[in-house]
């Protein structure tokens, strides 16, 4: 019986040290996790950072791209003026005269010019000087012209639509068979045997090893058309979108000459009816209404010229252009997302513009 007890004391001793050394295995388990917590959480903001390099390189190609398009679309701009000032100097060279820098538009651009540019030139040189129902008038006119100029920009840029995808279609498609043929000689045989013959140059020998040269060149000339192509058309977007831009702002200021001259003659009216009514009358009190009313609209009217309402699409907007978006706040467009959408900022109000509030997209104002 003794052997029994002492046996049990054995095993409860050697359980007892087990358990103290599962308890220290335990401890400096829990020693070891709590070392390595400092490299795992160096590891995970490590991994954080490169996901944000990575978008932010995403982000960095997207508006290089952008802004290597818009160097692209400006030289070509440049030599669209140089060929209407070509055309403007030789149809000056058929009437026995020289064109000069005082024939071109008040702009200096003829590809830019508008049927606007005198009025405009015109209320420069009155300014302040035009009585302020006169300027409206003008306001009005100019805003009218450039809103009939954006039309027609607008409508030519959709009427060009279909024929460049026709042109895109036909450079594609001979680039395609011009770059089979000179793949192989067994595709050569086959193109020059087929109706797609007549798509390339009547001068190819019938000889694969000299064509295919030959046949390979007409395949980057379709591709590098393509660019050309799109280019063009880019240019021709902007160009109305530029065009609409021009119309808005001038309908802006156009808009806030008006609600000038509406709010001199309420000012009057009211001067006039607090002498004979009272400035507590109904009638004052209605056009002291009317006055605040006005005075907000102008404030409103000014806005929209500095800060125009949100384009519906990330197409018409602008970097670094200032919008009001539908919920009345201020954003910035401060550059391109990796999706290509803009990048935006929101203020609550003018005085802010130099911190930004919030950041989102289109969608979320």
């Amino acid at each position: 019986m003794a052997d029994f007890f002492g046996a049990q004391g054995i095993i409860a001793a050697r359980e007892l040290q087990n358990a103290n050394l599962l308890t220290g295995l335990n401890a400096q388990k829990m020693l070891g996790d709590i070392a390595m917590q400092p490299l795992e959480m160096q590891d995970k903001q490590a991994l954080v950072r490169t996901h944000q390099a990575q978008a932010d390189e995403a982000a960095s190609a997207v508006e290089s791209a952008r802004q290597t398009r818009q160097l692209q679309m400006r030289f070509l701009e440049s030599q669209q003026e140089d060929a209407a000032r070509r055309q403007m100097s030789e149809a000056a060279a058929g009437q026995g005269k020289i064109a000069t820098v005082g024939d071109l538009p008040v702009g200096g651009s003829i590809v830019k010019a508008s049927q606007a540019d005198e009025l405009e030139r015109y209320l420069e040189f009155t300014k302040g000087a035009l009585p302020l129902d006169q300027q409206a008038k003008l306001r009005g006119d100019i805003a009218g012209i450039k809103q009939k100029e954006a039309a027609a920009a607008s409508s030519q840029a959709s009427a060009s639509l279909n024929e460049h995808k026709q042109r895109v279609q036909q450079f594609e498609l001979i680039g395609n068979i011009a770059g089979a043929a000179g793949a192989s000689e067994a595709n050569y045989r086959a193109v020059m045997m087929s109706p797609q013959r007549q798509l390339l140059p009547r001068e190819l020998t019938g000889n694969w090893r000299t064509d295919a040269p030959v046949l390979r060149a007409i395949e980057m000339a379709s591709q590098d058309s393509i660019k050309r192509a799109g280019l063009a058309r880019e240019q021709q977007d902007s160009e109305s979108k530029r065009r609409l831009d021009e119309a808005r702002r001038a309908e802006a200021v156009a808009r806030g000459d008006n609600l000038k001259v509406q709010g001199k003659t309420l000012k009057r009216d009211y001067e006039q009816q607090t002498k004979t009514g009272g400035k507590y009358s109904p009638e004052a009190l209605a056009l002291k209404k009317a006055q605040t009313e006005n005075l907000i609209s102008q404030r409103q009217a000014r806005d929209a010229e500095t800060y125009p309402l949100l384009p519906l699409t990330e197409k018409g907007v602008d970097i670094g252009q200032v919008y009001t978006a539908a919920n009345g706040k201020l954003v910035r467009v401060v550059g391109l997302r990796e999706d290509g959408k803009p990048r935006l900022e929101a203020y609550d109000n003018p005085a802010d513009l130099g911190g930004a509030d919030t950041e989102g997209d289109l969608n979320d104002e």
